[in-house]
């Protein structure tokens, strides 16, 4: 499935900081084809793979917690254009 999220950043040094630090991290049940910043680093749109939505919130919120608030939205694929090629995660 598709997990979309969307992070209200409210310190855009400390998300980007927070992603760097664990880009490598990202569990093997998860993967993150598509991600986009506004231009002002206060939005990120990221769209994941996952098992659920509740693994994805699982893994962010702990790395997010006081640096962003983040919605999670279950993707419906067939109503849904321009998504990439699913992979078994």
């Amino acid at each position: 499935m598709f997990v979309s999220v969307i992070h209200r950043i409210s310190d855009p040094d400390k998300f980007r900081e927070t992603v760097a630090a664990n880009v490598g991290k990202i569990p093997s049940d998860l993967r993150l084809p598509q991600y986009f910043s506004s231009d002002d680093h206060r939005t990120m749109v990221c769209l994941w793979e996952a098992p659920s939505v509740q693994r994805v919130k699982d893994f962010l919120e702990p790395l997010f917690t006081g640096v962003s608030v983040d919605e999670y939205v279950a993707v419906d694929q067939g109503a849904s254009s321009g998504l990439p090629t699913t992979q078994s995660v």
